[in-house]
Parts: C-alpha cells; structure tokens; sequence
C-alpha cells in the first residue's frame, strides 16, 4: 500500500466524524418528529382549531394576530428541518480537530499517504456531507409540500441551496484555520472573525442598495424579502461553493506537503 487507499482512508474521515454525524443526524430527525406533530395538530388537531386547518380562520379572530402566529408555525414545520440537515455540512470541521492531535501527527509523518490523496479525500469527504445535507433537505421538503398541497418552488431550492452553500463554506473555512494553525479554537476564532467581516460588509453594501422607507414589515413580507434574495443569490453561492471546494482541496495539499519540512 504504497500510497494508502482511498476507500481506507475515506472510512477514517467517516470513523472520526461518527459522533458527529450521528449528533446531526438526531437533531435532524427530532426536528422532523416536531415538524410531522405540528403538521398534524394543524390538519386534526389544536392549531387547527385555533387557526383552521388552511391557517386562515379559526378561533383566535384577531386577522393579524392568526396570520402572523399561522405563518410562523408554516415557516417552523417546514424549514427548521433543513437547518438541522445543514449540520452535516460541518462534520469536517470537527474531524479536522482530531487531525491535530499529537499522535496522529507522529504517524502522519511517516505514512505513505501522497499530499495529493490526502486533499482528495478530505474534499470527497466535505462534498459527500454537503450532498447528505442538500438530499436530506430536498426530501423533507418535498414531502411536507405534498402534505400541504404546495409545489416544490424555485424559492424553496434556492433557500436550501444558498443554507447548504453557506455551511459548507464555514466547514470549508474552518478545516483549513485549524489545520494551518494546528488548533481548534485558534481556527474557529479566525473562521468567526471572517465570517463577521463579510456580513459586514455585505449588510453595509446591502443597505446602500435598499431604500430605506417608515415601513414596518410583518413576517410574511420579511419571509418574502428573504426568499427573494436566495433566488438572486442562489447561483453566487453555488458558484462559490464549487471553488471552495476548489480552495480546500489546493490547501489540504499545501498544508500536508508541509510535514515533510
């Protein structure tokens, strides 16, 4: 086994990650359970005696009251779900942190694995958890849309998409800090310190876009206002999602170069 085998060596991202996927992949299923439940209390059970079963007429008579505290229970059911699919996306960052530790570093020095096989599995590893991620979104949704009679819509992809992108992103990130550094919370701090200043930026370039007006907007317009957004941004995030993975894979390979220095 000269240069180590992929299958191998693949298994070992899953073996270090398993906490970590299981973590997720509970979250993921309890946050279904609670989505199923609140589905089924609108259709037979107190929501939807309190709201009516098309969230638009029950016992509370208050128009803006109901529609606010439906649309809430509408975006809750549908979309926490794919909040908690998007933490698949990070299990890479948290086995970058098992990469450091001393005595996998002592044999990391002495394995046969190439620099080049070595990138090639950690960014394999990363796009199957972003793929898990998006299938497992895409699924929920879908089948929650049936049950409410809805179509699967553009809007609804984007917003899963521009979701994933952006967790896939922070893994990305954060794998590279933490290898470069050779610490977790040394990564993580410059991760966070990154991430803070795009939304900066982009919240400053954002707001000199918009115009600002006295109007206040209830949750259905600021769902909307979001929606609307991801479908602009949708195929920027994808795009920048392809060369991240670009970028992981060209530093992995410069990073584990590395040890032989």
């Amino acid at each position: 086994m000269k240069k180590g085998s992929f299958t191998g060596l693949l298994y070992r991202e899953y073996y270090l990650g398993k906490i970590s996927y299981k973590t997720a992949l509970l979250f993921y299923l309890g946050s279904v359970l609670l989505g199923w439940l609140m589905l089924l209390s609108v259709k037979y059970g107190n929501f939807g005696l309190l709201f009516g079963k098309d969230l638009k007429g029950g016992i509370i008579k208050n128009k803006e009251a109901s529609e606010i505290l439906g649309l809430t229970i509408i975006l809750t059911m549908k979309f926490l779900p794919l909040m908690s699919a998007a933490l698949m996306c990070t299990v890479s960052a948290d086995t970058a942190g098992k990469d450091i530790m001393t005595k996998w570093n002592r044999f990391e020095h002495c394995t046969p694995m190439t620099p080049m096989r070595f990138a090639a599995v950690k960014t394999v590893s990363s796009a199957i958890q972003t793929t898990l991620g998006a299938i497992l979104s895409v699924v929920y949704l879908f089948t929650m849309d049936i049950a409410l009679g809805e179509k699967l819509t553009y809007g609804d992809i984007s917003l899963i998409a521009v979701t994933i992108a952006v967790m896939s992103m922070i893994s990305i990130l954060a794998q590279i800090f933490v290898t470069l550094l050779k610490s977790v919370d040394k990564g993580w701090l410059c991760t966070t310190f990154l991430l803070m200043a795009f939304f900066i930026i982009f919240a400053v370039r954002s707001n000199k876009n918009t115009n600002v007006t006295d109007k206040t907007m209830d949750i259905s317009e600021i769902f909307s206002e979001l929606t609307n957004v991801t479908r602009k941004y949708c195929p920027l995030m994808l795009t920048m999602l392809g060369i991240s993975f670009v970028v992981l894979f060209v530093s992995m390979y410069l990073l584990y170069k590395r040890r032989e220095k």
